[in-house]
């Protein structure tokens, strides 16, 4: 699936991966979801390529592989390892995060939409909503 822009630019891309179910629906409902597909499959709302350190404790690569950080609305906060070609672990997703450590136990993020990074490292997220989810 692509274009191309009238200045001959190639706009052509190739899927990498899906934060939820490799489903043949997944994508294919429009901006209204009339698959109904859209918790099964995910939507990534908010995503930033981060140092894997930032976000894993438990890093044990050579060197310190960049990662991207996705904000799901259904699946919470995800990292995405192997963003690059030729990557061992080639577009992986880990689920980082369901709910806030400071969270009742049975909370689930609801809606997640944001992640920006601080000089410090710490990243921080958005949420739309406690009590709604999107559908």
């Amino acid at each position: 699936v692509g274009g191309n822009y009238d200045d001959g630019v190639d706009l052509s891309w190739t899927t990498v991966l899906r934060t939820g179910a490799d489903d043949k629906n997944c994508g294919r409902g429009g901006p209204t979801d009339t698959t109904n597909t859209e918790e099964l499959c995910g939507r990534p709302l908010g995503m930033k390529i981060v140092k894997r350190s930032s976000v894993d404790n438990n890093t044990h690569l050579d060197g310190d592989e960049d990662v991207l950080v996705v904000a799901d609305a259904y699946k919470g906060l995800l990292m995405v390892s192997g963003i690059f070609s030729g990557q061992e672990e080639n577009g992986k997703v880990h689920v980082l995060a369901t709910r806030a450590n400071s969270d009742d136990k049975d909370y689930k993020f609801q809606l997640l939409n944001g992640i920006v990074q601080a000089p410090d490292g710490s990243l921080y997220i958005s949420e739309t909503t406690r009590y709604f989810q999107r559908r």
